[in-house]
């Protein structure tokens, strides 16, 4: 299924905490609640706002990531899909994400619970992939 429009289940993350960063190729922020996880990895640029702005973006050098590892122990307050195909996550303590979409490959996923995939494809396309068994 691919849409522009909100996709509902993003809601879920709702209450979830960060409970890990993983700067490899990418920055990954695993969050938690209770027995459930989810996955953001995010491969291109993004925004984060907490005591000041940075654009930040996986490709450069790693070491400017170092900011977003102070996303660690912040609950995820409000979670949406913008219509051009960026993520914003308003978490705890005033922090902001806003991930930017993909131009010419997948900028961003998100793996929720429910085997619920979120990709940013090429061009801001949202694609949703729910596992069915």
């Amino acid at each position: 299924m691919s849409t522009h429009a909100a996709v509902p289940e993003i809601s879920n993350l709702l209450g979830f905490e960060v409970t890990q960063c993983l700067v490899d190729r990418a920055l990954s922020l695993r969050f938690s609640r209770g027995q459930q996880s989810a996955l953001l990895r995010i491969e291109r640029s993004f925004r984060l706002t907490l005591d000041g702005e940075w654009e930040l973006d996986p490709e450069s050098d790693r070491a400017s990531l170092g900011p977003s590892l102070r996303l660690f122990g912040r609950v995820v307050e409000s979670a949406q899909l913008l219509v051009t195909g960026e993520l914003e996550l308003v978490l705890s303590g005033g922090a902001g994400l806003l991930v930017y979409r993909g131009r010419n490959y997948e900028a961003w996923t998100l793996k929720l619970p429910d085997d619920i995939l979120v990709v940013s494809g090429i061009d801001g396309e949202i694609s949703v992939f729910r596992n069915q068994l």
